[in-house]
């Protein structure tokens, strides 16, 4: 499974006008937030959510307490938000690689660029990037979301036994 994924990835990013164009969409939506940081509405409040963490442990928001012990180590907004690009860039490509594997290649790789290019732009995920400040925390949501379907994915077509069960509950911790 892992072999297939990596093989997978590779057959994407060896495609140069996908990466180019993925990353250069990514820049034109992203660049100017990721490199002039502002001030968010959560920002002055981001004491009473992540303060002690209890907060965010007693609402159920376990990998926003994560991301904020990460951040606080890193103390650098501009770090964080190139993470997320690159965590949401890679969510990109897991669908993408979702999307190859449940139509069995039919869909070009040309269709797979327009669709990864519209999804890293989409506005809403702009208005997130540069008002709320959970970016991280978002597009971290997507990138285990897509791997949890690419696991789920994996196990109805074929992976059964303990290594298929093992990925079921791996994609529902996900």
């Amino acid at each position: 499974m892992i072999k297939e994924y990596l093989e997978d990835v590779r057959k994407l990013l060896k495609n140069k006008i996908f990466v180019f164009s993925l990353f250069a969409i990514a820049a034109i939506s992203f660049g100017y937030a990721a490199f002039n940081s502002s001030l968010s509405i959560d920002d002055t409040e981001s004491d009473r959510y992540t303060g002690s963490g209890n907060a965010m442990l007693s609402a159920g928001r376990f990998t926003m307490l994560f991301w904020s012990v990460i951040q606080g180590r890193w103390k650098n907004p501009f770090m964080m938000d190139i993470l997320s690009l690159f965590m949401f860039a890679f969510a990109c490509i897991n669908l993408c690689i979702l999307f190859r594997r449940i139509s069995d290649s039919k869909i070009s790789l040309g269709a797979l660029t327009v669709f990864s290019c519209l999804f890293i732009s989409y506005p809403l995920m702009n208005e997130i990037w540069e008002y709320t400040g959970t970016n991280v925390v978002i597009c971290s949501g997507f990138l285990l979301t897509s791997f949890s379907l690419l696991l789920i994915h994996s196990f109805l077509h074929g992976r059964r036994g303990v290594k298929g069960y093992l990925s079921l509950v791996a994609a529902a911790l996900m």
